[in-house]
């Protein structure tokens, strides 16, 4: 991504590519290319939507211990 692209919109496309079905599919991200302009604001942004991932948790009340 260039650095004058809509971040949110690229970290959301790159999650969904990427999360989606587990990331098991043929299509799914295996790199990103960000320009070194926005990098580190679009790691921080990726990281925060990443961690507001929430499908472990329902997941693991399925399971029995």
């Amino acid at each position: 991504m260039f650095n004058d692209t809509n971040l949110d919109a690229a970290v959301k496309g790159v999650l969904i590519s990427k999360f989606r079905n587990s990331g098991q599919t043929f299509v799914c991200a295996n790199r990103i290319y960000v320009q070194e302009g926005v990098y580190e604001t679009f790691i921080a942004k990726f990281v925060d939507a990443v961690k507001s991932l929430n499908n472990r948790v329902r997941i693991l009340k399925f399971l029995s211990t």
